[in-house]
This record gives C-alpha cells, structure tokens and sequence, in this order.
C-alpha cells in the first residue's frame, strides 16, 4: 500500500526518505558477472530462461524486426515518437562541447580536446511498463556527442520478444544493436561483451 503523505504536516526528512534492504546480493551478482564474462551469450539465454521465463536462441535482434516495429505502429504514436526525438535533439544540441585551442605568447598553448566514447550501451527497463522514452533519451544525447556506436539491452516480455514501442523508439533514435537481455547479467554483457 503506498503511503499518502500531506505536504503541509511532513518533515521534509520522511517525505525524502528511502527504503533500504538489508540483502546483501553481492556474491550473487558476481556470481552472474562471472558467468557473463565467461560465457557470453549462453549465460544470457540461461538468465532469460531462469528469470523471465523465456526460451531465447539468440539475444541480438536484428534490425529488420526495429524496422517492422516501427512500420507496424500506430501513425499518431510514430508522431510523437518523431516530435519527441526532434525536442530531444534540440535540447542536447545546446549542450554540445568543442575543442579549442588558444595560443599564447612564448609558445604556450592551452586547449581542450573533446573526444566522444567509440560505444554506449544503454539500458531500457522493461518491466510493467516499455519505456520508448528512455531509448530516445539516452540513444539521442549519445550520438550528438560524437558516439558511433549505441547498444541498447532490454529484457523480454512473458512472450520473448521485445515491446514493439521500444524497437520502434530504437529505430527512430538509430540504436546501433539491440539485446534481448535484462537485469544484472544485460549490465555485465554491456560491460565485458
């Protein structure tokens, strides 16, 4: 049950205060990096198996299925996919850094050098909800700053596959690779390959 709390009669403290869990789950965790790191795309399709109950044979999705999500949307949802990717991209625009160089007498040169990350990988979340959005929000800002490469991971649904929403919204943004992978052992494939 979620807790209502009035504004006006709550210590700031209360209204701000997280949960904490006393798990520690950190030898699991590892447990799934190692796995991951060891065995690649097999431990990814064990992990969906075990924890999303699906049976994978491969995690890559290929981009003719982004493309076929994409054609298969509604027109209006294509429209505020498209509007949203356009907002998006003017915004970070302003946020675009340079390189400079200023040379000064006797020799001396001062600058920046502005160098973008050769790949990304972004995570979607996918559980009660597809989250289109954040593919535009983290594909878009990546690729203005100069990233050639973006990989995204999302995890399945009940049925195995990837929400449409979410391949439609990794067309719009131009992702690179979609996985079809969640949790800690998507974060560790990002990591380690």
């Amino acid at each position: 049950m979620i807790k209502i709390m009035n504004v006006l009669d709550t210590k700031e403290e209360e209204i701000f205060k997280r949960s904490t869990s006393s798990m520690d789950v950190s030898s699991i965790v590892k447990d799934i990096i190692d796995n991951v790191r060891e065995n690649k795309d097999k431990a990814l399709i064990e992990y969906a198996k075990k924890f999303d109950n699906v049976e994978l044979t491969s995690i890559e999705v290929p981009q003719k299925e982004l493309e076929d999500a994409y054609n298969s949307m509604d027109e209006a949802f294509i429209r505020v996919l498209q509007k949203s990717a356009e907002n998006i991209t003017s915004y970070h625009k302003a946020q675009i850094r340079n390189s400079f160089v200023i040379n000064k007498e006797d020799g001396v040169v001062l600058g920046q050098k502005i160098v973008p990350v050769s790949v990304a990988g972004i995570y979607v979340p996918g559980g009660t909800a597809a989250l289109s959005s954040t593919v535009l929000m983290d594909t878009i800002p990546a690729k203005l700053a100069g990233v050639s490469t973006v990989v995204m991971v999302t995890p399945p649904r009940k049925d195995g596959k990837i929400d449409p929403s979410v391949l439609a919204a990794a067309y719009v943004a131009k992702v690179d690779k979609v996985f079809c992978t969640g949790g800690a052992q998507a974060i560790a494939a990002l990591a380690y390959g």
